[in-house]
Parts: structure tokens; C-alpha cells; sequence
């Protein structure tokens, strides 16, 4: 299955399923994340949810058929909800609950529509022949097509429900969003441009611009956010949308970079999510403000939040680098010489509001109460499970190309 990433020619399996090395990769890292977030849970309930939804997920990156993609690819709505609001009764973890539904349903239910459009016409619905019949869509049929993919990943002006998603979950419920749900929407545009490759050429010019003037908006107000989960959460979108910009540039290069990145943001969002939780269990709060001194009570602690945080700065060896290099590279080949000064305020700005992330915690302590920053066995295996395929895959990158 080690495969070029130009070509998405699916490996026969069984019963209409298959898989290339893209799928691969996506299944070995819904494994990995919900393998560490198996570690951390007590509840038979919550086992039992994120079992339900590894298998929909690697249904979803296995199918051959269409239809079946849209039947898993909306199914995981199902356990992410009940996972956000079967944890508290509070009324703001009830209403993310129905943005994430509202938001994801709204959108796709055009995808469905297509779908049937796609049967009708051409009675066929195989992913394995549609790539040969090179299909030009109209403008809103693929527009229509398009954002539910979008809204998944998601892009800016509709990534409001991530916010609230990730702000009301519980540390689990973040690392499984960020980890592998996101990532969901990029394999589906992945997928979508192998079929649809003229649609996609018409419609990056637009699209592109968009997403960076979004990424650099985003970038901007993550500056200013206090609430660590919202930073993250803020970071998770611009990294997205820069993503998605690489996909849109149709370059092997760029395909290769957007790969890099769902998996290295996969690792280390959830890594980030996890250590703000551990904070969390100590102070009660995710305000900057209430965090400060911490460094003082665990200098393991310090260490494993540098480590993430210049991660997630995209520093050597880390595997966002990589990503991030080819990434940029991809966008100025396609033509954005006149956007580079937009590239720069990205990467500057999403160096500030990280390092303003990792100094959140030194300065002098404001809580009074008796804190205990000591970090389990437990605990430091996942964060060595998160950190270490992070960086070592980057010693590794010649067995992907």
C-alpha cells in the first residue's frame, strides 16, 4: 500500500471495501488517539462511545462506495454528541451539542443530494471508477458539494461550533475532536478532488485567498483570547484552513503537505488538549491569568509544555515543520508571490499566540490554594505516545514519498 499520494487508486479488500495509503494513514491515527484517550476513561458508557466510533471511522476511510462514505461520514455525529452532553447537564454544553449538530446536518445535507444526482446520472457510485469520469459540476453543485467537507474540517466564518464543541467537551471529547473528526472533512475534500480536479481549478482562486485572509484574522484574534482551550481551538482552525489552501493548489507537493499536517496536527492538538485539562484538574480554571507560577510546582510538567508548544510553534525535529515548509512553498509555486506578506503575519502570529501559550504558566503564582503538579506514570505515557511519533516521523519521511 505504499503508494505515491498522486495516486488514490483504491486497494481492493473485501465487500466493497479498500483502502490506499492515505486511508492508512488516517486509520493508524484514529487507532493511536483513541488508543491514549482508552487510557484516561472510567466510564463502561464512554468505552463503549469511542469503541462505536473507531469502528465508524475507519468504516469511513475503508468504503468504496459513496453513498456508505456519507452514511459513516454522518454518523460520527452520533457518539461526539452524546460524549458532549451525556458528560454534564449544564445548558452551554446542551447548545454546542446542537451547534455541532445544526452546523455539520445543515451543510451536508446538499452533500446527499449530489450524491443521489451522482446515481442518477451515471449510475455509478464506486469511488474506484468515479476518479476516471472526470465530472465538471456546476458552480453551486459543487459549492453545495464542497461545504460539507468544509464545515468539518472547518474553515473560517464556520467554525464557530468548534469553539463551543471544544470549550463545553470534556478532555476526551477535545482530543477525539481535534485528533481525528477534523480530519475527517480533509480526507473528504482529498477524496472529492480526485473526482471533481476541474471544479476544484475553477473554484482555488476564490477559495484560497479567502482561507488566508480567514487564517490570518483568526490568527490575530487568538492573540488576545485568555481561555487556553480557546487558543488551541483558534489554532486548530487556522492550521486547518491553511490545510486547506494546500489541497486547493492541486500540486503534489501541496497534497503531500496537507497529509503531513492532519497528521502532526492530530498528535499535537491533542497533546495540548490533554496538558490543559491536567491544569485544569489543579485550578479549576483554563484562564491564563489563574495559571501563572505554575512552573514552580513541577518542572516535569514545564517540560513536557515547552515540548508541545514549540510543537505546535512548528520547531526542529517536529513533524508540523515539515508540513508547514511544504506547505508554504506549495501556496508561493501556485502563484501567491503577491500574498507572501500574508504568509509571513501567519507564521508570525501563530509563533506569538504559542509562545504566549507556553508563558502562560511563569510568572508569579495568583492561586493560594495547595496545587500538586506531580504528573502520573499514566499521564506521562500518553504524553510520550503524543510527542514521540510527533517528532521521530520526520526521521522517517522517505518511506512516504
Amino acid at each position: 500500500m505504499m503508494i505515491k499520494f498522486n495516486n488514490f487508486e483504491f486497494m481492493y479488500i473485501n465487500l466493497g471495501l479498500g483502502g490506499d495509503l492515505l486511508s492508512m494513514f488516517m486509520i493508524m491515527l484514529s487507532y493511536w488517539i483513541i488508543s491514549l484517550i482508552m487510557m484516561m476513561l472510567i466510564s463502561n458508557l464512554n468505552f463503549i462511545l469511542f469503541f462505536l466510533l473507531l469502528m465508524i471511522m475507519v468504516m469511513s476511510f475503508m468504503t468504496m462506495n459513496f453513498l456508505l462514505f456519507y452514511i459513516f461520514f454522518e454518523l460520527s455525529l452520533i457518539p461526539m454528541l452524546m460524549i458532549i452532553m451525556m458528560n454534564s447537564s449544564s445548558i452551554k454544553r446542551f447548545k454546542a451539542g446542537m451547534y455541532l449538530l445544526l452546523y455539520t446536518m445543515f451543510f451536508s445535507l446538499p452533500l446527499l443530494v449530489e450524491i443521489i444526482y451522482l446515481n442518477t446520472e451515471f449510475m455509478l457510485l464506486d469511488m474506484n471508477y468515479l476518479m476516471y469520469l472526470m465530472i465538471i459540476m456546476d458552480n453551486i453543485d459543487f459549492l453545495f458539494l464542497i461545504m460539507a467537507f468544509m464545515v468539518k474540517v472547518p474553515i473560517y466564518l464556520i467554525h464557530y461550533w468548534l469553539l463551543k464543541a471544544h470549550v463545553e467537551a470534556p478532555v476526551y471529547g477535545s482530543m477525539m475532536l481535534a485528533g481525528i473528526l477534523l480530519k475527517l472533512g480533509g480526507y473528504g475534500i482529498l477524496r472529492m478532488l480526485d473526482f471533481f480536479p476541474l471544479s476544484f481549478k475553477n473554484y482555488s482562486v476564490y477559495i484560497i485567498p479567502f482561507l488566508l485572509f480567514g487564517a490570518l484574522k483568526l490568527s490575530w484574534i487568538t492573540m488576545f483570547q485568555e481561555d487556553m482551550k480557546i487558543i488551541i481551538a483558534y489554532s486548530s482552525v487556522v492550521h486547518m484552513s491553511m490545510m486547506v489552501c494546500s489541497m486547493f493548489t492541486m500540486s503534489d507537493v501541496g497534497v503531500f503537505s496537507s497529509v503531513m499536517m492532519m497528521i502532526s496536527h492530530g498528535l499535537c492538538s491533542s497533546g495540548l488538549f490533554f496538558m490543559v485539562n491536567l491544569l485544569y484538574e489543579q485550578t479549576f480554571s483554563r484562564m491564563k491569568f489563574i495559571n501563572k507560577g505554575l512552573i514552580n510546582y513541577s518542572n516535569i510538567f514545564s517540560l513536557w509544555w515547552f515540548l508541545f508548544c514549540s510543537s505546535n510553534m512548528a520547531v526542529p525535529i517536529s513533524l508540523n515543520l515539515v508540513s508547514e515548509i511544504l506547505l508554504f512553498s506549495s501556496l508561493i509555486n501556485w502563484g501567491m508571490m503577491m500574498f507572501s506578506l500574508i504568509l509571513m503575519m501567519i507564521i508570525l502570529f501563530s509563533s506569538w499566540y504559542s509562545l504566549l501559550l507556553f508563558l502562560s504558566i511563569y510568572g508569579m503564582s495568583m492561586n493560594m490554594n495547595k496545587i500538586n503538579m506531580n504528573i502520573s506514570m499514566k499521564n506521562n505515557l500518553i504524553l510520550i505516545l503524543h510527542w514521540v511519533p510527533l517528532n521521530l516521523m520526520t526521521l522517517g519521511l522517505s518511506l512516504l514519498m
